[in-house]
């Protein structure tokens, strides 16, 4: 049933016809206010522009994900007394969990993407303002990239300001710039010391992980290519 709602031609409509399936959108989203920005209204009517918003050739997992990226709004602005949704990625994949569980019979297929996307909508949002090289790879290299870009775009476009215009263009302001589009469409490098090197200097097993990230995130920020 969801993937069917998901799929049709004009989604936001449809999920308003089946708002019994979403109880959370009357619930956490319709009258609930952003404190900044945000001049289109509440964060359904936000939500609902950046489905609108999503690129030719989206498919239900696009559509599901722009639904739930910011869910956790109201949870967020009720921990932060009003004061604004810092962390609402988190209660959204808490809403998230929740509506499969309750509505959608537990299994959804793809949900570790779902997850990431959701979990990281705001880095990408900020990739132009991050200066670790290390922290940009790791979001733009990451398998779940693909379906978080359209999203971040659809995110700015549906963001209204004052002039009526979009507050932001993602596409211009972050993707483009060179620090991130460096990274777009590759994959991470790989690590000039391995698990192998450190279990070959009897490096404890424990911090091994720990220890190949700590010098990939160094490779990366110092732009070390090689050994």
């Amino acid at each position: 049933k969801a993937i069917d709602i998901f799929n049709s031609e004009d989604p936001v409509s449809t999920i308003l016809e089946n708002r019994d399936f979403f109880p959370f959108i009357e619930k956490e989203m319709m009258g609930v206010v952003h404190p900044k920005v945000h001049c289109e209204g509440d964060v359904w009517d936000h939500t609902a522009l950046v489905i609108n918003n999503l690129r030719p050739g989206h498919d239900w997992v696009d559509v599901m994900i722009a639904l739930f990226h910011d869910a956790g709004k109201k949870r967020a602005l009720d921990k932060n007394e009003g004061k604004n949704m810092a962390g609402h990625e988190l209660y959204s994949l808490d809403a998230l969990n929740e509506w499969i569980r309750n509505e959608a019979g537990g299994v959804i297929p793809n949900i570790v993407p779902l997850h990431w996307v959701i979990e990281n909508h705001m880095n990408a949002l900020a990739l132009g303002q991050m200066n670790s090289r290390f922290r940009i790879m790791q979001i733009v290299s990451h398998q779940g990239f693909p379906r978080l870009h359209p999203l971040a775009d659809a995110d700015c476009k549906a963001t209204i300001g004052e002039d009526g215009k979009p507050v932001h263009d993602f596409m211009r302001e972050v993707l483009l710039s060179p620090k991130v589009s460096r990274w777009v469409g590759q994959c991470a490098p790989a690590p000039i010391a391995n698990e192998n090197d450190f279990y070959e200097a009897d490096v404890p097993l424990n911090f091994t992980r720990a220890a190949v990230e700590f010098g990939l995130k160094l490779q990366v920020n110092g732009n070390i290519t090689d050994h």
